[in-house]
């Protein structure tokens, strides 16, 4: 036999050595059943049905187990998934050590159905959910007629003033507006806030709340009506809707006060009948609907009070026009 053909025969031999050595480290393709996937595994494949450290769903379990090959180190990295067509596939991280729970939570894989996700997850583009053409950073898209629902919810259920859920706007790293839904106390209530600023060195302060009676505080932390503004209103028009008007002045068993019991109260209490002192509508504000009712009943009153000057001067002109004439025709007979 040559040297030549000695060669190629131990060169046939060192491949079927190789190839049979790797063929042992991949195995025979069976996997070991066992009842617990949170004891130490060394890595391999493994199946079971329903075994301790069983993913979310009952169902005989695939798992596959990588491991340090230091044999005292039980860090595991588990992979698994039920044996149901298409199902769900998890992993988690497992170690023995007090620091370290021995059955950590199955993470799933954005496989099907909810997922569950730790950690950061940052997305370069716009993010779509109900459709495949987002055109905005964020987009929800809703096909039928309900509508596209953004929950926000908090697991705090104390009598502290904490924001349940919050949307805020920054620059950069700078918050310069923020909308929050903190709770009101220990109920389960809560109010809209809405807060600005105007510098960038200044906190964020709240200008706007919707308290949860309703109420609209422009201002003002402490809405007691509606609409509480504190602070100035510019508008083009202002409709206020009232009960009744004054036209009751113009009833015939109205009492009109006479002149001189008006002067005699303007003279001890120095504002007029039925409408409030300079003091207390500095102290309590004005109803606008109610003083506009007030003066225009006074001012109907005065109307009145006008036609009946108006009529005694009438007849005051006239008793004079009669006057001058007898006066004349006495001038008259005088003469002759």
């Amino acid at each position: 036999m040559s040297n030549q053909l000695k060669k190629i025969k131990i060169s046939i031999g060192v491949c079927l050595f190789v190839i049979t050595a790797h063929s042992q480290q991949i195995g025979n393709g069976l996997a070991d059943i066992i009842n617990d996937f949170t004891v130490p595994l060394v890595s391999g494949a493994y199946n079971g049905l329903n075994p301790t450290g069983t993913l979310p769903e009952s169902d005989w379990q695939h798992l596959f187990v990588v491991r340090h090959p230091n044999p005292t180190n039980n860090y595991q990295l588990q992979i698994a998934s039920t044996i149901a067509t298409n199902d769900r596939l998890y992993f988690r991280k497992l170690a023995s050590g007090s620091a370290i729970s021995v059955n950590p939570i199955w993470y799933e894989l954005a496989t099907r159905g909810k997922n569950n996700f730790i950690g950061d997850q940052i997305i370069v583009g716009n993010v779509g959910i109900g459709t495949q053409n987002p055109t905005e950073k964020f987009e929800i898209y809703n096909s039928d007629t309900t509508p596209a629902v953004i929950s926000l919810k908090s697991f705090r259920n104390d009598s502290q003033f904490v924001d349940v859920g919050r949307i805020s706007a920054k620059q950069s790293t700078v918050e310069i507006a923020r909308i929050g839904m903190p709770r009101s106390g220990g109920a389960l209530t809560g109010y809209l806030t809405f807060w600005t600023k105007a510098d960038n060195n200044v906190d964020l302060t709240e200008k706007v709340r919707i308290a949860e009676n309703g109420n609209v505080g422009i201002g003002t932390i402490n809405p007691t009506s509606k609409l509480t503004v504190a602070g100035n209103i510019n508008s083009r028009e202002v409709k206020v809707s009232v009960d009744a008007g004054a036209d009751f002045v113009f009833d015939s068993n109205y009492k009109l006060p006479s002149l001189q019991s008006i002067d005699k109260y303007i003279k001890e209490n120095r504002h007029l009948p039925e409408i409030a002192s300079a003091e207390k509508m500095q102290k309590e504000g004005i109803n606008l609907s109610e003083m506009n009712i007030k003066l225009l009943q006074k001012i109907e009153e005065l109307t009145i009070y006008v036609i009946e000057q108006n009529t005694k001067i009438n007849e005051l002109q006239e008793q004079n026009r009669k006057v001058i004439d007898l006066e004349k025709r006495l001038e008259k007979l005088e003469k002759n």
